[in-house]
């Protein structure tokens, strides 16, 4: 028997998260008039934000804590001046929440998927955004199961956001 479910990470597998994130953060600084090396900080946002997101999933930092201290340590690192870093993350995150790049053959391999498997997302995205960028997107459609994880309480890889997107499913793991 071959398989009857597929289940997809969002963030740099359907969606081109590095050209949103990059997007957003230009945005971002823009709204703030912070005038820097454009690559330089996001080589470093793209370093802190993946050590932080690392610590998310291995429960050692909340995603509430995640959303700013990125910001703080990247503004730390760069010598910015900013009154208020909870204010910088949801201009933020406002931005990317819009910001939904497919990568060029998505639709091709949703197109081909669509009808023959059930097809699931598991994200452990922040909800916000996520939500977000699914409503701008086309791809929402091929997908009747959309999981945050931090909607769940647990973040991939514990097997247990698995577990609740096949009963949403209504699929089994064998």
């Amino acid at each position: 028997m071959g398989y009857s479910t597929i289940i997809f990470d969002l963030d740099n597998t359907l969606m081109d998260y590095d050209a949103a994130a990059s997007e957003a953060l230009r945005k971002t600084l823009s709204e703030w008039k912070i005038h820097d090396d454009f690559s330089a900080v996001y080589k470093q946002y793209e370093t802190i934000n993946v050590r932080l997101w690392d610590e998310y999933e291995r429960n050692l930092i909340s995603s509430e804590a995640l959303r700013v201290e990125r910001f703080k340590q990247l503004g730390t690192a760069r010598n910015w001046t900013c009154s208020n870093w909870d204010q910088f993350s949801e201009n933020y995150l406002e931005y990317l929440s819009h910001q939904a790049p497919l990568y060029h053959d998505t639709i091709s391999v949703l197109d081909a998927l669509d009808g023959k498997f059930k097809l699931a997302i598991i994200t452990n995205g922040i909800s916000c955004v996520q939500r977000g960028r699914m409503k701008n997107s086309i791809i929402s459609k091929y997908f009747p199961v959309f999981i945050i994880s931090s909607e769940f309480g647990t973040a991939k890889p514990d097997p247990g956001i698995f577990e609740i997107t096949l009963q949403k499913l209504k699929s089994s793991k064998e």
